[in-house]
């Protein structure tokens, strides 16, 4: 597999949308500005294939040959997010029916219906054709299937294929009537076609939150996943017809509620991602982001393939990025493993619902702009960081997702909807990070071995393999917090009670509580510190682990809050509260020592990278004043050439990043 020995910086350039004259001024502009990478033909599907069996690939060619005599590499996508309209016109089927159940017409984009036989061979055609035609193009630096995938079909189709995956995973209907527990609301089937796609027109009410049997929307969500993997894989097969030397990538987008992209992303050989946060503070919310794409990747490399150079759209209020940030951001992303800086996107379009949607060159092409200037100093100093290359990040503890617990913790009807799994991980992923610098995300079917402490935020559905995972790290001398609701129903959706659970945990539920949001409960936590608590309470019962922290207020004062059982080498502490972002980094500080250089203070941020050209440390200081930190090692500046010294503290300026290599 070939890939890239230098950082790739650039991104989306839509030469449809311009004229030749156009595009050899925007190719020397970029060029200027460090750019060395475009990221082509995403949505150029009804350029290339204007009518069912016409192609026009004379205006791609001469593109290609163009921007390789510049000095630009490519990463050249299938264009199969949005349809070309003959494709609509001839087979309406590919559209899709949405969750009200109504069939789309043409429009938009990301509108295909996943079991569409028609689109799946239109699609896989168009990818075959370029692969065939491009492959060995020395321009190509790697294959960009489709466009952030997403979404769910709800035709006749896709509930006729539901029922017949269901039959196969769960091995018949008599085994999927005993796994659901149908006998409860008369849901027992006695025929594969009384199962309906759950939709607001069988199973729910008020709205995709509200279930009358909320296991078979978990199903149908596994199954959508599952049938959207199935297209990406038939294009990634026709590419790999032709072409097994370039890598093969899509665009994720970090904590993307409709795919499970543990299973989604199997098929890539590189994991790459959109990051688009809603606001300017938002680094510890994009650092849980980076890890959870590098986890989804399992080791493989992380590529940032879409982030905006000045502004974005499509939501109500869209902030433009103040001086600064743009190069922070970006470095943010090679701190936490990516091997990219790519934008969406490089010039601003002349019309449509992005036309607002910020670029590296605005709608005049201008290079005495802001942004362009800020995006040319980063290119130069990403052309200095070439040896993190082939890095990862050094982790000594992991956040627990999946995105089972995710779906299921919001689809059954319980004591609180005001609490969200990934916000409490993104919660306990920044509190890790202040204290012990890397945090990995994980499934839990990674190895285990090598983190000091991996917090579960809720393990909502605990799967058989997972939970004998976590006995095993636990035993050999892991640190295990498990949250509210962890472990509350198995693979199937049925409520667990398992001895092995038990075992490992060493308590069980006595009581739930919820209250309204900001109506609080104090408690006391293992430190003896007090804590306040929000919108969803359990009280512990013991089974051979200890009371380490309790309820102070409520009703249930005095009853436990916190349980610590030994297990093995390791030990569990179940958690009965939602912890505040003080409760969280208290417990933490009572239960691992911090790495070198932690805790941090502030707004700063720190992670470690190594691999084969070294190991480096990355400093970001996201606060508005300086801040001091503590090198473990010599090292020198990657980005200044100056030279800093074990032991003695190196002050950080407000908004200030140092790439330190050590010695």
């Amino acid at each position: 597999m070939h890939l890239p020995a230098h950082i790739l910086h650039g991104g989306d350039y839509n030469p449809e949308q311009w004229d030749d004259a156009t595009i050899d001024t925007d190719l020397a502009a970029l060029e200027a500005a460090g750019i060395n990478t475009l990221t082509l033909n995403v949505f150029g599907w009804a350029e290339l294939q204007p009518a069912p069996n016409t192609f026009a690939w004379d205006r791609l060619d001469s593109l290609l040959d163009r921007v390789h005599a510049c000095g630009f590499g490519v990463v050249l996508a299938t264009p199969t997010a949005a349809l070309p309209p003959w494709l609509v016109a001839a087979e309406p089927t590919t559209m899709r029916v949405d969750f009200e159940g109504r069939r789309h017409g043409y429009g938009q984009r990301h509108h295909f219906c996943p079991t569409s036989p028609v689109f799946r061979e239109q699609s896989q055609r168009i990818a075959g054709l370029l692969a065939r035609r491009y492959h060995a193009h020395p321009a190509l630096l790697a294959w960009h299937i489709g466009n952030e995938y997403g979404g769910a079909c709800y035709c006749e189709r896709c509930a006729a294929g539901f029922r017949r995956w269901l039959l196969r995973t769960h091995g018949g209907l008599e085994a999927l009537n005993r796994h659901w527990c149908t006998q409860i609301w008369s849901h027992r089937f006695t025929d594969p076609a009384q199962i309906p796609a759950p939709n607001a027109l069988t199973e729910h009410w008020g709205g995709p939150y509200r279930s009358g049997f909320p296991v078979i929307t978990l199903e149908y969500k596994r199954y959508m996943t599952e049938q959207f993997a199935a297209c990406l894989e038939g294009e990634i097969g026709q590419v790999r017809r032709f072409d097994t030397a370039h890598p093969v990538t899509t665009n994720l987008m970090g904590p993307y509620e409709h795919l499970d992209y543990f299973r989604f992303a199997r098929d890539l050989d590189v994991v790459a991602w959109d990051n688009y946060p809603r606001t300017t503070r938002a680094w510890p919310e994009m650092a849980f982001n980076h890890s959870l794409m590098r986890a989804v990747g399992r080791g493989k490399p992380l590529w940032l393939m879409e982030q905006a150079p000045v502004a974005t759209t499509c939501r109500d209020v869209n902030p433009t990025r103040p001086p600064g940030v743009l190069r922070r951001w970006s470095l943010q992303a090679l701190a936490q493993g990516a091997d990219t800086v790519l934008h969406f996107q490089l010039r601003s379009a002349p019309a449509g619902s992005e036309m607002w949607f910020g670029g590296v060159l605005d709608h005049r092409g201008r290079t005495d702009t802001r942004t362009y200037r800020e995006t040319a100093a980063l290119g130069r100093e990403l052309s200095r960081l070439d040896a993190l290359i082939g890095g990862r990040v050094d982790a000594q503890a992991a956040v627990l997702v999946d995105w089972d617990s995710w779906w299921y913790s919001r689809l059954v009807d319980g004591f609180s909807d005001h609490w969200d799994l990934i916000t409490q991980a993104r919660g306990w992923h920044a509190a890790l990070a202040r204290h012990l610098g890397g945090v990995d995300v994980t499934d839990g079917r990674d190895d285990l071995s090598r983190y000091r402490i991996i917090v579960a935020p809720s393990l909502y559905v605990a799967h058989d393999d997972v939970v004998d995972s976590l006995h095993r790290y636990v035993a050999h001398g892991g640190i295990l917090v498990a949250g509210p609701m962890s472990f509350a129903t198995g693979a199937t959706g049925r409520v667990l009670t398992d001895d092995r659970v038990d075992e490992l945990l060493g308590c069980q539920i006595e009581e739930r509580d919820a209250r309204e949001p900001g109506d609080g409960v104090e408690l006391i936590l293992p430190d003896g510190a007090t804590d306040t608590a929000h919108h969803l309470f359990e009280v512990l019962r013991p089974t051979g682990g200890q009371v380490a922290g309790r309820w102070s207020s409520g009703w249930f004062a005095g009853g436990a809050a916190v349980v610590r059982h030994e297990f093995g080498r390791g030990s569990v502490i179940r958690l009965g509260a939602l912890l505040s972002r003080a409760g969280r980094r208290h417990l933490i500080a009572s239960l691992v020592d911090p790495a070198p250089g932690h805790p941090l203070v502030g707004e700063m941020e720190h992670t470690s990278r190594t691999g084969p050209h070294g190991s480096f440390d990355m400093l970001l200081n996201h606060d508005q004043v300086p801040r001091a930190w503590t090198p473990p090692a010599d090292a020198t500046d990657l980005l200044t050439g100056e030279r800093v010294y074990a032991g003695i503290p190196l002050t950080v300026s407000a908004g200030d990043v140092c790439v330190l290599r050590r010695a």
